[in-house]
């Protein structure tokens, strides 16, 4: 037996004993979307016709292709190259999703529509149909797909002029349908097409003050000096002078042959061990790879003192006369 919302609650249903409101207030999203601007806008600019989707995006590239003519000539190694253009290729997938009966027809119609937006105009020429217009299309989502020409009316400002290579539609049954009748409206479609833009505006480089043309293209963002300046190039440290006296690392001053530290490493380090107690003066060599010379095997001596560290060796000198 069905039970009507408006006259039994949810509470009297289960035995609980916390009040349930009766009825919650649902907020279309697409309503939302829509004061914001934030409908993909698409037009079939032939008739004018327009059909707005709360799109919900899958897949977005915006790709350019520069395109030259590369010409083989005899005993030339690279080619003669001609520039020809840039060209702007965007590629767009969405879903239409359907929270009931009604909005599933209503998203079912607006593919319809754009369905029909792929032919062009005819007019009559006697008792044949001749092309008035090709499906010329006009396009806009925010900044992502926009532009700042004005060849349209001002009614569709903002839009990108270009032709679409066609449309596909894949309705997603797994997740279920709508039942009207014998008519079914599926909860959920795919949709994508490619979309070549016919650019109704100056692009490029001015070549007299090297800035660009149009700067807040593409996008049709304001020009921020934030983002578009170059970044800073890193200044190297300065090089300090031989009578600067700032804190900088210490250079360490050049061994003499026998490796031996140089005063002012006995002035930082304190004497050499031994240094004031006996003639024979115990030297300690650094590896060979650490100043630069090419290591030397030396035989094994028998100082009879501690074990030598691994890459240094004591050398005794000779009593001073």
């Amino acid at each position: 037996m069905a039970v009507s919302r408006k006259t039994t609650s949810q509470s009297q249903l289960v035995g609980n004993p916390v009040p349930i409101p009766e009825s919650r207030s649902y907020i279309d999203p697409s309503q939302i979307a829509a004061k914001k601007d934030q409908l993909l806008h698409i037009v079939h600019i032939p008739t004018s016709k327009t059909v707005g989707m709360y799109a919900y995006i899958t897949n977005f590239q915006d790709s350019y292709q520069s395109n030259w003519t590369r010409e083989a000539v005899y005993g030339r190694m690279d080619p003669l190259c001609g520039y020809q253009n840039t060209q702007r290729v965007i590629t767009l997938g969405w879903q239409l999703v359907s929270a009931d009966l009604r909005e599933a027809r209503v998203n079912y119609n607006k593919v319809k529509r754009l369905i029909q937006m792929l032919y062009p105009t005819y007019k009559k020429l006697g008792s044949y149909r001749v092309i008035g217009s090709p499906p010329l299309i006009a396009i806009k989502h925010v900044q992502l797909i926009s532009s700042i020409g004005n060849a349209l009316s001002e009614r569709f400002s903002g839009y990108l002029i270009g032709t679409l290579d066609g449309l596909s539609n894949q309705p997603d049954f797994s997740v279920g349908v709508y039942e009207d009748g014998n008519g079914i409206y599926p909860k959920l479609i795919n949709l994508s097409f490619n979309f070549h833009v016919l650019h109704d505006y100056d692009l490029g480089w001015d070549g007299g003050t090297a800035e660009v043309i149009n700067p807040t293209v593409p996008g049709n963002v304001s020009n921020n000096p934030e983002l578009n300046e170059e970044a800073p190039t890193e200044t190297p440290a300065p090089v300090p002078k031989d009578n600067d006296s700032s804190p900088e690392a210490p250079v360490a001053e050049p061994e003499d042959d026998l490796g031996n530290q140089s005063d002012a490493d006995k002035e930082e380090g304190g004497a050499l061990p031994g240094e004031g107690e006996s003639n024979d003066v115990p030297v300690i060599i650094e590896d060979s790879d650490d100043i630069g010379f090419p290591e030397t095997e030396l035989p094994e001596q028998d100082t009879g003192g501690p074990e030598t560290p691994r890459g240094e060796v004591i050398i005794t000198l000779p009593p001073k006369a």
